[in-house]
């Protein structure tokens, strides 16, 4: 009777081993991070295909984007990207990361996919999960994927001293034009300039007042700053009626260093071309009119005389 139940627990054990030596997975490399405020974090991905051919990798990733900024994602070598917003993309607006890659050939074993690389923007603890909808396909485009790591835990301490210094920035906000006309594009710029090399996120919101000091436009927009940047915001088919307006700017970075900045535009009636053409042939003309009139009385002057 023994040798039954070591016989079953031998086969089960060889099921089991076999199950867990197929397996396809994607895996961090760690359990847990530790950085600073405005530390750059690099986060590798391998993806692990033992005994199962793998050709396509998509990787979608969530973090917490209140104290991580992601900045980019670097595939590892022989890695090819499929370059489809659906599929690969970064939207740090709700904390999402999406990468998708062919290898040729396929791989059976636990290479590099790549180096996901994240900004720390403020102190706390959090994570970055790998979601279900992640897949890893054979070369028959089945999905091998059996398992997928644990959350990454990620924690983030207050900023080291010294790097308080490098992330002051000088900015300004100016126009392409500030005289406009209703069919034109307002085009504003930016100008980031640092004192330092730490890669800082900056938050910003614009806002469109009109002469009353009424908003009747706002934007969202982000941008990464390390040494100097210029960010350009253009507003298109804006449909402002002729009068002065205000755009306004309030910037956020470093968690709470807030500014504040504006400056005036005016949309002007359009002058169409062709009342400008109409205009001097009506000119023209009644230039034409008074010269034969002259001339005409002259002649008639003449032989009075």
């Amino acid at each position: 009777m023994s040798k039954i139940k070591f016989s079953i627990f031998a086969i089960s054990l060889f099921f089991l081993l076999s199950n867990f030596a197929s397996a396809s997975s994607i895996e961090f490399n760690t359990k847990k991070i530790s950085a600073q405020i405005g530390d750059v974090i690099s986060v590798p991905i391998y993806i692990n295909a033992t005994e199962k051919i793998a050709s396509i990798v998509f990787l979608d990733m969530t973090f917490n984007n209140n104290i991580l900024w992601a900045k980019s994602f670097d595939l590892g070598p022989n890695w090819l990207s499929i370059n489809d917003k659906e599929y690969t993309s970064i939207d740090n607006k709700w904390g999402i990361l999406k990468t998708t890659a062919g290898f040729e050939g396929g791989f059976s074993n636990r290479i590099l996919f790549g180096t996901a690389q994240f900004i720390a923007t403020t102190f706390g603890s959090s994570s970055i999960r790998i979601n279900d909808d992640s897949f890893i396909l054979d070369t028959n485009n089945k999905n091998i994927l059996d398992k997928k790591d644990d959350d990454l835990i990620v924690k983030i301490d207050q900023k080291k001293e010294k790097a308080v210094v490098s992330e002051l920035f000088d900015i300004k906000l100016g126009l392409e034009k500030n005289k406009l006309f209703p069919t034109d594009e307002l085009v504003a710029k930016v100008v980031f300039e640092s004192f330092g090399v730490v890669p800082t996120p900056v938050n910003m919101i614009f806002l469109i007042a009109d002469n009353s000091g009424k908003i009747i436009l706002s934007s969202k927009e982000n941008t990464i700053v390390e040494t100097e940047a210029i960010f350009t915001k253009k507003f298109e088919n804006l449909n402002l009626l002729p009068g002065n307006y205000t755009l306004k700017l309030k910037t956020l970075y470093n968690t709470n260093i807030e500014d504040n900045f504006s400056v005036p535009f005016s949309i002007h009636n359009q002058i169409h071309p062709w009342w400008i053409a109409g205009g001097i042939i009506g000119f023209v003309f009644v230039v034409f009119i008074l010269i034969f009139f002259i001339q005409k009385h002259r002649k008639m002057t003449v032989k009075k005389i």
